[in-house]
């Protein structure tokens, strides 16, 4: 399955769907076209984890169909961004008054 992400690139944010990672491209399709050895940024986010991607990518080739495919090297460091604060679990502290487990009694005499 298509994971969706944007491209973001001579001033525009272009939808795109990433289809492919490998270790010598990264397969996206989209709508539009961009030209070949164009730098862009690819950026994908998880809502669950609350976690933004970027990549920094330069445009290897570009197949035009419907869509059309493109193949993006990394061209840069990427990074990590918490875009969101998960909640945590926590386990509040009880009153003592909640933990006792009831008449304490001395067993040895």
């Amino acid at each position: 399955s298509a994971l969706p992400a944007q491209m973001i690139g001579d001033g525009a944010i272009l939808p795109v769907e990433v289809r492919s990672v490998g270790a010598g491209a990264v397969l996206v399709s989209c709508a539009s076209t961009v030209p070949s050895g164009s730098n862009v940024i690819l950026r994908a986010s998880d809502a669950i984890t609350g976690v933004e991607y970027a990549l920094p990518c330069k445009v290897l080739w570009v197949y035009r169909g419907a869509p059309t495919i493109l193949a993006l090297s990394v061209d840069g460091i990427p990074t990590r961004r918490v875009f969101a604060g998960v909640p945590e679990t926590r386990i509040a502290p009880a009153p003592l008054a909640q933990l006792s487990m009831g008449k304490h009694a001395r067993l040895v005499g």
